[in-house]
C-alpha cells in the first residue's frame, strides 16, 4: 500500500486585490513569491467602486444637478486612469518577478466584488490596509468576514 506525503498547501489560482497603495506594493511581492513557489497564476484585480462614487456627492439641489453629474463624470475618469495604471505596475512586476499573471478590472462595491471573484481561485492576497478611494472601509468588511 503506498502512502501519499503531502508538502503542504498548493494553490494555483492566486487572486490579489489591487489598490495602488504601500501595502499592495508588499502585497505584490508576497504574491509573486507564492506563485514562483507553487508555479501559480496571479490575477491581479483592480475595482472601480461606481457605488460609492455615485454617492460620494450626496443629494443636489435642481441648479446643481449638472454640475453634480460632471464632477461624478471626472471622478469616473480619474477612477478609471487610476485602475490602468495601478495594473500596468501590477504586470510589470509580475513580468520582473517571471510569474504568470492576468488582468482583472472590475466595477462595483470592493468587497462584493473580491468576494465573487474569489469563488475562482484558490488564494487571496490583500495589503494590511486598504484604500479604495470612494469606500475606505469596504475590506475592514472583508477581514471581518474571514476571520468570523
Amino acid at each position: 500500500m503506498s502512502q501519499i506525503v503531502s508538502s503542504g498547501p498548493s494553490f494555483s489560482k492566486i487572486l490579489l486585490g489591487l489598490d495602488g497603495s504601500d501595502y499592495t506594493q508588499s502585497a505584490t511581492q508576497y504574491a509573486c513569491q507564492i506563485a514562483s513557489k507553487h508555479q501559480a497564476e496571479i490575477t491581479g484585480m483592480a475595482i472601480i467602486d461606481i457605488p460609492g462614487i455615485e454617492s460620494f456627492g450626496g443629494p443636489a439641489p435642481i441648479g446643481v444637478i449638472h454640475y453634480s453629474k460632471e464632477s461624478e463624470k471626472q471622478r469616473i475618469e480619474k477612477a478609471q486612469e487610476k485602475a490602468v495604471k495601478i495594473l500596468q505596475g501590477f504586470e510589470e512586476t509580475c513580468k520582473l518577478e517571471n510569474v504568470n499573471y492576468n488582468i482583472h478590472a472590475d466595477t462595483g462595491r470592493p468587497f462584493e466584488e473580491i468576494v465573487d471573484e474569489s469563488k475562482y481561485h484558490d488564494f487571496i492576497v490583500v495589503g494590511q490596509q486598504t484604500f479604495f478611494q470612494y469606500n475606505p472601509d469596504g475590506l475592514s468588511l472583508f477581514y471581518m468576514f474571514l476571520v468570523h
